[in-house]
């Protein structure tokens, strides 16, 4: 890292994101301007490659149709760790869910500087249970240099709960959505009416929705 610096080369930094595919365009975007960026994001995130900056280097994983575990993307994965290893990264950013990818690929980032996002350092109430989401966390906490949580609340839980070291995680606030998967669904057309209620996010216990059909 400190060798491309010295030299005056760009960083080449790999952003991969496939389950929050919003937030890994919109890191990538901001990142290009200033250095060398593969972004490796799931098939079907094309839909999206209109908000893509053109000097991101879009890296499509699966096929079409398929999910990315489909014994049919073997080789497609196997591919995208021969060509991650042709980048050469200084640093590996991962936007971790918590899910099969994560806990396929951790393996394979742990020999990079890896920087990863966190959005729950703690299961939500409904998701205890899934040993998966557990295993991978553990791995994305133990593997990455660096650990980014978005706020000081759950930079003070990941602290606590994982007796991590202080200098290893930050807080850095969520930037907001200007990307394609939601500024596409803009319209300028409807208008409040006195009846209308926004819910958003994943309809689970921890969400509240009870509460707000009861309100």
């Amino acid at each position: 890292m400190e060798g491309r610096r010295c030299t005056g080369e760009k960083m080449r930094i790999i952003c991969i994101g496939p389950i929050f595919a919003d937030y890994t365009i919109q890191l990538a975007n901001v990142i290009s301007k200033k250095e060398t960026v593969m972004l490796v994001v799931f098939r079907t995130s094309n839909e999206h490659k209109d908000a893509i900056d053109k000097n991101v280097n879009l890296y499509l994983l699966g096929r079409a149709g398929r999910r990315w575990y489909h014994p049919a993307n073997l080789l497609i994965f196997k591919k995208l760790i021969r060509d991650m290893n042709i980048f050469n990264p200084d640093v590996v950013h991962l936007q971790a869910g918590g899910g099969k990818f994560d806990l396929f690929i951790l393996p394979f980032l742990k020999k990079y500087p890896l920087v990863t996002t966190i959005h729950d350092p703690k299961l939500h109430p409904g998701d205890e249970k899934l040993l998966l989401k557990k295993i991978s966390l553990y791995c994305a906490r133990r593997y990455s240099k660096q650990i980014i949580v978005h706020g000081g609340k759950l930079k003070e839980q990941m602290l606590v709960e994982y007796n991590l070291p202080e200098d290893k995680v930050h807080a850095i606030p969520i930037g907001e959505h200007e990307v394609a998967p939601f500024k596409k669904y803009e319209r300028k057309d409807i208008k409040e009416d006195g009846n209308m209620i926004l819910f958003f996010g994943r309809i689970y216990a921890y969400k509240g929705l009870e509460y707000l059909i009861k309100a």
